[in-house]
């Protein structure tokens, strides 16, 4: 079997990075975002995986499929610990692939979708389709006679291909599954929908409660029974969202956006992004505007 202990990346590959890591005794990693899109594939062992304000415990055979700018750390659960086959790739590298049809490119991973769970776990038959991939590029990315870039990116393609298949799999379980549940209630959808145009007001559960004529004792519990959020919590999230896409898309300066979507403290609109994104606004703005500019 190919050696394939701690990799590093090939100079004539900057974009792409692969690296088998074992874990085990008293290691610990710190929290860490990248620009770049991370698959974790777990050869061995078990452990618990972070990724921003959730967790999951995997075990061999598991796969995590981590967007950019998400912060995320991996724990041990026991001594004996894993060993994961670690992918890391910039998005630019879409360019190069020999299919670039949106079902077969990178676009689930890049927007994220709260459809899209980060931690994937397959059947028996579905496994080796993820496996053999994720294998061959960490052996072709140690051939002795040189590695071929494009043979790591059809692999990289192939593999791409089967998570997106996954994900509309799960997205279809998904929405049959919820069309059986109880959909939000009427008040809580017009609640929505308000918080929807009116972000930028000074919205509070006693406000809100007021305008609906609701009590806001049983406003706040069934917000939160309907969507899982406290109401603070969405409203923020909501907010937040708009502030990244003003950032990215706009020239509006941080003070600007946070005024913009509803924050009247600019302190506290940058403690609240870098709690939920990872990092500052000027930050993000900054990568997220230099892996655009990469991409093109």
């Amino acid at each position: 079997m190919t050696n394939y202990a701690e990799l590093q990346t090939r100079q004539e590959l900057a974009d792409f990075n692969l690296k088998i890591t074992r874990n085990s005794a008293d290691w610990k990693m710190i929290w860490e975002w990248h620009e770049q899109i991370e698959l974790m594939f777990i050869l061995s062992g078990k452990g618990r995986k972070y990724i921003e304000d959730k967790s999951y415990e995997f075990r061999s055979g598991d796969l995590f499929v981590i967007p950019p700018y998400k912060l995320h750390r991996s724990e041990l659960t026991d001594e004996t610990g894993f060993e994961a086959l670690i992918i890391i790739f910039r998005p630019s590298l879409r360019e190069k692939f020999c299919l670039v049809d949106e079902e077969e490119g990178i676009e689930h991973i890049l927007n994220s979708y709260a459809d899209y769970s980060p931690h994937l776990r397959f059947s028996e038959d579905r496994l080796p389709r993820i496996e053999i991939p994720m294998r061959a590029m960490a052996e072709e990315f140690v051939r002795a006679q040189g590695c071929s870039q494009r043979y790591l990116l059809a692999s990289l393609q192939i593999l791409l291909i089967e998570i997106n298949r996954v994900y509309d799999e799960q997205v279809t379980a998904n929405r049959a599954t919820q069309a059986e549940r109880v959909h939000f209630s009427p008040i809580i959808t017009e609640i929505i929908g308000y918080i929807y145009e009116h972000y930028r007001d000074d919205l509070t559960l006693a406000e809100l409660a007021r305008l609906f004529q609701i009590n806001p004792s049983y406003l706040s519990r069934q917000f939160k029974k309907n969507t899982g959020l406290t109401l603070s919590a969405y409203i923020t999230g909501h907010r937040i969202t708009i502030a990244k896409n003003l950032l990215v898309t706009t020239e509006m300066n941080v003070t600007e956006v946070a005024f913009g979507v509803g924050f009247n403290n600019i302190s506290y609109f940058n403690w609240v992004f870098k709690n939920i994104v990872g990092m500052t606004p000027k930050v993000f703005r900054k990568e997220s505007i230099a892996g655009r500019l990469m991409a093109k």
